[in-house]
């Protein structure tokens, strides 16, 4: 799977996962893996995430902080009020948007 291919599935999960990240299931709110229907996409996902995992380390632990956090009711993530870390996630879409062209 491309980073092409990878973003142009990922990114728009992730935004409903942020969208929804009010609704909290006893402990677990909802990441972006849980908007990606297609099984097999969701686990071409998974692999590229592993292969690539180095690469964008810093995005993957950033958005599993982000929603471990808010699955733990935390008000803050390393000093950084959830609010202001989600509208740092938010900025982060944006720049892989434009840098994919998405």
């Amino acid at each position: 799977m491309s980073e092409q291919d990878f973003f142009s599935i990922y990114l728009p999960a992730l935004e409903k996962a942020l969208a929804n990240d009010h609704v909290n299931h006893g402990f677990n709110v909802l990441g972006p893996d849980w908007y990606i229907e297609n099984k097999t996409m969701r686990k071409k996902i998974d692999a590229f995430e592993e292969k690539n995992f180095e690469k964008y380390q810093a995005l993957f632990e950033s958005i599993s902080l982000y929603f471990d956090a808010k699955s733990h009711n935390f008000d803050e993530i390393n000093g950084i009020k959830t609010s202001e870390y989600k509208s740092r996630l938010i900025h982060q879409i944006s720049l892989y948007k434009k840098k994919f062209t998405l």
